[in-house]
């Protein structure tokens, strides 16, 4: 099976609705896997839908402006190994290959260096 990768920034998946509106999006791309960044909300966990999963990571504490994660359809779900929230700017994605598995790693770390940068001057 031939996946295709995207990445979005998806500003909020507060608002109600958000959630679908990106799964049909994906769908109508014929996206497999997006890594979301901006996801916002607090936690950290997977939620399974009848065409899609979405694995995230956010900040245990509080609902923040940051969060990432992917949004996978059910297809390439079958293909999942693992996924890892390792904080509110990094997690990964584990995916079964036809010769190798795949992890996928997605961060929001060049946002986080630009506030060091700045602080820093």
């Amino acid at each position: 099976m031939v996946m295709r990768f995207e990445t979005w920034n998806v500003r909020t998946l507060l608002q109600a609705g958000n959630m679908n509106m990106i799964a049909k999006e994906a769908e109508r791309y014929k996206m497999e896997v997006i890594a979301l960044q901006e996801i916002c909300w607090k936690g950290k966990g997977s939620i399974r839908k009848m065409k899609f999963t979405l694995h995230y990571s956010e900040n245990e504490d509080r609902q923040g402006n940051q969060g990432v994660g992917f949004i996978v359809s059910m297809k390439a779900s079958r293909s999942v190994l693992g996924f890892s929230p390792i904080c509110e700017r990094i997690c990964t994605l584990q995916i079964k290959g036809k010769f190798h598995n795949i992890t996928i790693s997605h961060s929001l770390l060049q946002m986080h260096l630009q506030k060091i940068l700045r602080m820093r001057h």
